[in-house]
């Protein structure tokens, strides 16, 4: 038999080394070969949610919190499933051009035909359509004359494209519209006063200026609010409502209102006198006034609840 080899001084400073850092180690430790390394047990990941098993009705409803821009630039290309749904025209009865795509990144004539094929996957179906910065005329037009049974219309910060005439136009092939939201969109006067002349079916109207004022134009807005027959429901933000817009209310024998909402207004705690208040109280089911509204600053309501 060969001769065995002593093991080297190296070798048996690091067997030293090792009964060193584990005193209670036995002599036949010395002929076994200590490793430093030490076997991590494995983690099991977690497995990541898969969207396609998402029942329809849930995936409709993601889809639906998405603005139309949204949709068409980017969440149809996910897959061949989700580019299928964005195909179906109910998706497209409510649809909502709003603000969360950076719109600087596009051309107005490229914005134009996206909000256009919005309302071509609806095929005619659109019932409700919330429109953000976006109411060119092109875009308008194009509604009108593919929607005509909408019902339901919100405007947000629309007053630069958005002039009296094609207005005008607009409602002209929209009868059946019963409730009109602007937000920040400029001539409400007129706006409604147009409204009352093309949509005898309007039920509900809200309206939110861009900050405390007497707003000549609310003048022009009870006038034109209380001579629609079907109104029910009124709701004001940002103006300074004074004693002689509630007497208009009251005097117009507005019988058919059922909730007036002002806690979006402004109005000094005098001018509304306690009588007047019980006179309004009688008459109008659900009422609220500009000092009704407490927990933040008079004035600044949310508009979330004129939303929904």
């Amino acid at each position: 038999m060969p001769p065995q080899e002593k093991p080297s001084g190296k070798s048996k400073a690091m067997k030293n080394k090792k009964r060193a850092q584990n005193p209670n180690c036995p002599n036949f430790c010395d002929d076994v070969i200590i490793t430093d390394k030490i076997s991590k047990p494995r983690i099991k990941r977690k497995q990541r949610p898969n969207w396609l098993q998402l029942p329809y009705d849930v995936t409709i409803n993601i889809f639906r919190k998405l603005g139309a821009v949204e949709i068409l630039l980017n969440a149809r290309k996910v897959c061949k499933a989700w580019h299928n749904i964005c195909k179906e025209p109910f998706l497209w009865i409510v649809t909502s051009m709003h603000h969360d795509v950076d719109y600087g990144k596009f051309e107005p004539a490229h914005l134009d035909l996206i909000c256009m094929a919005a309302v071509d996957r609806s095929q005619g179906q659109l019932l409700d359509v919330s429109i953000e910065f976006l109411a060119t005329r092109t875009v308008m037009n194009y509604i009108a004359q593919r929607s005509s049974q909408l019902s339901r219309l919100r405007l947000v910060n629309c007053h630069y494209y958005l002039d009296r005439h094609t207005w005008n136009k607009f409602l002209e092939r929209v009868p059946l519209l019963e409730e009109l939201s602007l937000k920040f969109s400029g001539m409400p006067g007129e706006a409604i006063e147009d409204a009352s002349r093309h949509c005898p079916m309007l039920t509900t109207i809200k309206i939110r200026v861009y900050d405390k004022g007497c707003h000549p134009c609310l003048d022009v807005v009870l006038a034109a609010a209380m001579g629609m027959t079907q109104l029910r429901h009124l709701q004001l933000s940002g103006y300074v409502i004074l004693r002689r817009h509630l007497e208009a209310i009251i005097s117009s024998g507005c019988t058919h209102l059922e909730s007036l909402d002002l806690t979006g207004c402004f109005s000094a705690r005098d001018i509304i006198s306690l009588s007047l208040r019980e006179k309004c109280i009688a008459q109008i089911e659900n009422i609220r006034f500009p000092a009704d509204w407490m927990g933040k600053f008079m004035g600044e309501a949310d508009w979330s609840e004129m939303e929904d």
